[in-house]
């Protein structure tokens, strides 16, 4: 029984290397020469990614995306660096630009974008006909951000930071430190 389940592990895992590596190569063939990635990078089910409008994407070695997340770089630039982890169900939109360091660790459903639709005190114009505001993104090496956080326009968040879970950080973080809330404040200094 053991032989049979070792053998059946390893066809999974062959499974989900060969699925990984057909998404890989309809996306550089999709969107070539505008999406590009490292060795070793892993597209897990249901992952999308667009690059359009002149928009690029690039995924640095080692990294992965997990199931049912979204890149999406329109008009913008998307950079993610060497042995990443983005969890289930994230979206990353780069209307300018967002740049993510080596070794960043984003748990599932954050939700980063680099554009924020308009809003005034004058209702008679529609929200969905204002002008959108775009900042873009830093995030350093080594970040960990927690499940379901926001990260707003215009945000650099510095190397070593750890956010905490459901929090919106919508101003710049200082490195090596604990964040948490909404909107996200310092909680104390990490060692």
């Amino acid at each position: 029984m053991r032989v049979i389940s070792a053998a059946f592990r390893l066809w999974l895992r062959l499974w989900r290397a060969l699925v990984s590596s057909a998404l890989l190569l309809f996306y550089r063939i999709a969107f070539y020469p505008n999406f590009t990635v490292g060795k070793d990078v892993i597209l897990q089910k249901g992952v999308r990614i667009s690059a359009t409008d002149g928009g690029k994407i690039s995924i640095g070695s080692g990294t992965t995306i997990s199931a049912d997340s979204m890149l999406i770089a329109k008009r913008g630039q998307l950079s993610i660096g060497e042995h990443g982890f983005i969890g289930r169900h994230c979206v990353v939109v780069a209307a300018t630009e967002i740049t993510i360091g080596a070794n960043a660790l984003i748990a599932e459903r954050v939700s980063i974008r680099d554009q924020q639709h308009g809003f005034s005190e004058d209702v008679s114009t529609p929200y969905r006909l204002r002008e959108s505001t775009y900042a873009q993104i830093i995030i350093g090496d080594n970040v960990w951000i927690g499940a379901a956080c926001f990260i707003a326009k215009g945000v650099t968040i510095e190397s070593g930071v750890v956010i905490g879970a459901n929090s919106m950080v919508n101003s710049s973080l200082q490195s090596r430190s604990l964040y948490a809330g909404n909107p996200a404040r310092l909680i104390r200094e990490l060692g």
